[in-house]
C-alpha cells in the first residue's frame, strides 16, 4: 500500500480543549493546604540506611530497625474512612486495590492487604543482592524517586530534568497486614462516539485514540500527518527516555516490565504550535509519560543491589503467567549470568527498552494490517523513522538488529490481547537467536 502526501484535513473529532476531553483539574482547598489531608510524618528519614550502612548485613539490620518509620496506623484509619476503591479488581497480576479519597479525588491510594502480618525476616542477602518483598520494594523505590535530592550523585540539572516524569509518593505505610502508598491521581477521561474511556497509560492512548487516528490517516493516504505523528511520538518518548537514562546511570534502575500497560501518563499541555494539526485531527497529545509501576523494579544505591523477593508463591505466579527465563533472570537474578546464557548480545537495559519498542510496533503493525484493504501488510517502520532513531540513541544493539526485530513482528504478525508479556519475551528471544547466529528461526 502506497501512502502519498495530501493536505491534512480536519476530522469530526473535537479538540482536546473542548468537551470531548475531560481534564482533572486540581481542586485545592483555599483554606487548607492540600497535603494536610495526608501524614506530615517524614518517611524520607528511612533513606539514611543507604548512606549509614557499611555492608549488606548492616543494611538489613538497619532496614528492619527503621521500618517502623512507616508504622502509620492512626493516619491509615483516617485514610480508610475516606477511601473508595475504583473496583474490587486487583491492579495487575500481583497488585493491590487502587482507590481515591472521597474528600479529595485528586489523590489515589494503592493498598495491599496481606493474609498474615508482614515478615521482615524475608529481607535477606542473596549473593551480592538484597531481596525485598515486591510490595515493600514498591514503597521504598517510590520514596527514593520522590527524594532524589538526598542522593549526591544527582545534580540539580539532573533533578530538574527528571522531576516532570516522577509521580511523587505523598505518604506510605508498612505495618501489620497492610502496605499502602499514596500518589497524585493520573490520567484523564476521554469520550468518543458517546463511549467514555479512562485513559491512564500509553496502551490506552494508542488503543482508544491513536489507533483511530492512524487508521483514518492510512486509509486517506495522509503521509504528512503520519510523519508529524512520528515526530511527536519521537519527542514524547525521547524526553521520557532522557529522564529514565539519568536514573539508570545513577542507580541502575530497571522496572523489569516496560510493556505499554505499565507506562503511565499524566496530563500536560504541549504549547508548541507544530503539534496543533494533530490536536485538530482529534489525536490526544497533551500528556507526558511517567516512570511508574515499580513494584518489581531493581536498583543499586551505594553498592547495595536491591531486587524484588523471589518467594515461592510469587515464583509460581510468574510461572503461571508464562514469563520466559529472560524476564525471570532480569527481575530476580542477582547478576546477569543466566540472562547472558540466553541473550548475551543484549544488555538488561536493552531488554527493558525493547519491551517498550516491541509492544509499540506490534500495536502499530496491527493497526496498519487491519486497515490494509487487500490484507497486504503495511509495515510502519518504513514511516516511523524518527521514533526508530530516537530509540537507537538509547540502545546498544545496531540499527540492522532493530530492523530484524521489526521483521520478526512483520513475519509472525502477532495479534494478542492476553499473555502478551510471554509473546514480547518470545519476540526478543527470536532477536537474540538472530544476533547470536545471524540466522532467524521462523
Amino acid at each position: 500500500m502506497t501512502i502519498s502526501k495530501t493536505k491534512t484535513r480536519k476530522s469530526n473529532f473535537k479538540s482536546l480543549h473542548k468537551s470531548k476531553f475531560k481534564s482533572r483539574k486540581m481542586e485545592i482547598n483555599k483554606t487548607t493546604n492540600d497535603y494536610e489531608l495526608f501524614s506530615n510524618k517524614s518517611n524520607k528519614d528511612f533513606l539514611k540506611i543507604f548512606s549509614e550502612s557499611d555492608n549488606s548485613d548492616t543494611f538489613i539490620q538497619q532496614f528492619k530497625k527503621n521500618i517502623s518509620i512507616f508504622d502509620n496506623k492512626l493516619k491509615f484509619k483516617e485514610y480508610l474512612e475516606n477511601y473508595k476503591p475504583f473496583g474490587d479488581v486487583k491492579f495487575g497480576k500481583s497488585g493491590g486495590i487502587i482507590g481515591y479519597f472521597k474528600n479529595n479525588s485528586n489523590y489515589v491510594m494503592k493498598l495491599y492487604t496481606l493474609k498474615d502480618k508482614i515478615n521482615f525476616n524475608n529481607i535477606i542477602r542473596k549473593d551480592e543482592c538484597i531481596q525485598i518483598d515486591y510490595r515493600v520494594n514498591e514503597v521504598i523505590i517510590n520514596l527514593i524517586l520522590s527524594n532524589l535530592n538526598l542522593f549526591p550523585q544527582f545534580s540539580q540539572k539532573d533533578l530538574d530534568l527528571i522531576a516532570p516524569y516522577i509521580l511523587p509518593q505523598i505518604d506510605a505505610g508498612i505495618f501489620d497486614k497492610y502496605i499502602y502508598h499514596i500518589t497524585p491521581r493520573i490520567g484523564f477521561s476521554y469520550i468518543y462516539n458517546n463511549n467514555k474511556y479512562n485513559i491512564t497509560n500509553l496502551y490506552d492512548i494508542i488503543m482508544y485514540n491513536h489507533s483511530k487516528c492512524l487508521s483514518r490517516w492510512i486509509n486517506n493516504k495522509n503521509m504528512e500527518i503520519i510523519e508529524l505523528y512520528d515526530e511527536f511520538m519521537s519527542y514524547l518518548c525521547g524526553n521520557y527516555l532522557d529522564a529514565l537514562k539519568i536514573i539508570q546511570d545513577k542507580i541502575s534502575l530497571l522496572t523489569t516490565d516496560m510493556k505499554l500497560n505499565n507506562i503511565f501518563i499524566k496530563e500536560k499541555v504541549h504549547d508548541n504550535k507544530m503539534w496543533e494539526p494533530l490536536r485538530q485531527e482529534g489525536c490526544l497529545i497533551d500528556f507526558i509519560i511517567l516512570i511508574t509501576d515499580l513494584d518489581k523494579s531493581r536498583y543499586r544505591i551505594n553498592n547495595f543491589n536491591i531486587i524484588p523477593i523471589n518467594s515461592k508463591k510469587f515464583k509460581n505466579m510468574v510461572a503461571k503467567n508464562l514469563f520466559t527465563p529472560l524476564t525471570i533472570s532480569m527481575r530476580f537474578g542477582c547478576n546477569s549470568y543466566s540472562f547472558d546464557k540466553i541473550c548475551k548480545k543484549i544488555s538488561f537495559n536493552d531488554f527493558e527498552l525493547l519491551f517498550m519498542i516491541t509492544h509499540l510496533y506490534v500495536m502499530y503493525n496491527n493497526i496498519s494490517y487491519n486497515q490494509s484493504k487487500n490484507k497486504k501488510l503495511y509495515f510502519p517502520i518504513e514511516i516511523f523513522t524518527k521514533m526508530e532513531n530516537t530509540f537507537l540513541n538509547y540502545l546498544t544493539i545496531s540499527k540492522s538488529d532493530l530492523h530484524q526485530l521489526l521483521k520478526i513482528i512483520k513475519y509472525k504478525n502477532y495479534n494478542f490481547d492476553s499473555n502478551f508479556t510471554y509473546y514480547l519475551n518470545q519476540i526478543i528471544v527470536d532477536l537474540c537467536k538472530y544476533i547470536k547466529r545471524k540466522k532467524l528461526s521462523i
